[in-house]
């Protein structure tokens, strides 16, 4: 085999070991960037980072792009290694599955170990530095198989249909196992308070739990009937202390408001001067709220309303209970002083 040919090959092999190197390098920095380095690279302004936030919000379509890049580079080495050893040993008298398994080995360890384990491992320790520049390296790739890779990502969101999954669905920056295991290495580290730690967990468990869980059933609710007079009315509430209170018309499923019981004030005076009033007068409009709601979405619903008390209905508007300010609160943080 002549020289200027021995080094053609050589040169030809070591430009595919570097183009497989890349490839495998550049799916593992950008794979491997943590989500919180994803949020943060958003908020960046760099220049470099214009492409690189393209492809990280396409990550079927890149990955496409590094496959095909790769693969195509690796079976390029395959063939180069084949003929070069079948060169250099054809004068040797070497049966051909011989210099087949010889040429297999090359190249299996080449590509193992430069093309894949010292790339990867590399990437690994600069992904966050190195992910700019991959971006701007692999973006005339990227848009030389735009055909091919926009036929292979629809292909695979096909497929994944078809066995009940979510093609489009996004990754949450972090999921809660993972917050949870920090939180457990930031308590036993030191770097949060045992206190910190039961909030954080309680916040967590907040955000699953839903109404039904909460609410104070209807036959433990104290409510009273519209017919009833005003100082028959005086005299339970007096008895009870309760500042708010349930107001239902002819039978306890026919919650028709709230009194509240600093309404009474002012309506305690109207009443010394018209007895013909009634207590329909005062009652608030109730907010009914399904027992499958969440505690998160009633408590921003209670505060957007500024009020205090909702009732809790079944999927057929029958009341179930009532909810307060206070028992979402505790939840959430723990016995309340009010």
């Amino acid at each position: 085999m002549a020289t200027s040919s021995f080094l053609f090959y050589v040169i030809i092999l070591i430009l595919l070991l570097f183009s497989s190197a890349f490839h495998s390098a550049s799916e593992t920095t950008l794979f491997s960037l943590s989500r919180a380095q994803l949020a943060q690279l958003k908020k960046s302004r760099q220049p470099l980072n214009k492409q690189l936030l393209h492809f990280l919000s396409k990550p079927r379509d890149v990955l496409v792009t590094i496959l095909f890049g790769n693969e195509f580079t690796n079976v390029a080495i395959s063939i180069i290694i084949a003929d070069l050893v079948y060169k250099i040993l054809s004068p040797y008298d070497l049966h051909q599955s011989t210099i087949t398994i010889i040429a297999v080995a090359i190249g299996t360890t080449l590509v193992l170990i430069f093309g894949e384990i010292l790339p990867k491992n590399i990437a690994i320790h600069y992904a966050n530095s190195m992910a700019p520049f991959v971006a701007l390296l692999l973006s005339p790739l990227y848009w030389l198989i735009k055909p091919f890779r926009i036929l292979m990502v629809k292909f695979s969101e096909w497929i994944i249909a078809k066995f009940g999954g979510e093609p489009q669905k996004e990754t949450p920056l972090i999921v809660e196992e993972e917050f949870r295991y920090l939180v457990e290495l930031g308590a036993t580290t030191g770097q949060l308070a045992e206190g910190e730690k039961d909030l954080i967990h309680k916040a967590l468990e907040f955000s699953d739990k839903v109404v039904s869980q909460i609410m104070t059933p209807m036959n433990l609710v104290f409510a009273l009937p519209a017919e009833m007079s005003y100082l028959e009315l005086l005299k339970q509430i007096k008895a009870t202390q309760f500042s708010r209170i349930p107001i239902f018309e002819k039978n306890s499923e026919n919650i028709i408001g709230l009194l509240y019981v600093k309404d009474l004030f002012e309506f305690n005076r109207r009443w010394q001067q018209d007895h013909s009033l009634t207590i329909h007068e005062i009652v608030r409009p109730p907010l009914f709220v399904s027992q499958k709601k969440r505690l998160e979405e009633l408590l921003q619903q209670l505060r957007e309303a500024k009020i205090h008390m909702a009732v809790v209905v079944s999927d057929h508007k029958k009341p179930l209970g009532v909810v307060t300010m206070h028992d979402v609160l505790e939840e959430l943080f723990g016995e309340v002083e009010l």
